[in-house]
């Protein structure tokens, strides 16, 4: 509910991996920014029944693992006051994308040092002959070429 359309009418959404550790109990809304104790790890607005939760920002970087990037179809909101329940249309993968990795390499190489293309093939030809997988060789491509490059580069390859 908090994402919002781009001129697509595409809205995003990160899916995380969170360690809340030891959480505190703070109101919903508040400006508080760290935890008010070292006992403290997170918080959250409710502690029997949570809707919010807080990572500090000093722990962001190992607390929050981003997994996924979810990209959907937004009703305007016009069509989601009017209506009970928003539907959003998904794209169904084309067939290329099975099999999207040599593409997506190709696509890869025009943003990437020379100094790391080598490394990169050579993971890519482990992963081909089956020795990493499929999670594995995505998490090797998020870590050595970044977020941003890899979602510049698929939406290049969608068109946008």
């Amino acid at each position: 509910m908090l994402a919002n359309a781009d001129e697509n009418g595409e809205a995003h959404i990160v899916l995380c991996r969170v360690l809340m550790g030891r959480p505190e109990a703070i109101p919903a809304g508040s400006s508080q920014l760290h935890p008010s104790s070292d006992d403290y790890d997170s918080a959250v607005d409710n502690m029997q029944n949570p809707q919010w939760y807080v990572v500090w920002s000093k722990d962001m970087n190992t607390r929050i693992l981003p997994e996924y990037v979810v990209s959907f179809k937004c009703p305007s909101l016009h069509q989601m006051q009017g209506s009970s329940g928003a539907t959003s249309a998904l794209k169904k993968p084309s067939p290329v994308a099975r099999d999207m990795f040599p593409t997506l390499l190709a696509e890869i190489q025009r943003f990437v040092p020379s100094s790391k293309l080598e490394t990169l093939q050579g993971t890519y030809n482990r992963f081909k002959k089956g020795q990493m997988k499929k999670d594995q060789f995505i998490r090797f491509l998020r870590a050595f070429i970044g977020d941003r490059v890899l979602t510049a580069v698929a939406k290049k390859l969608r068109g946008y």
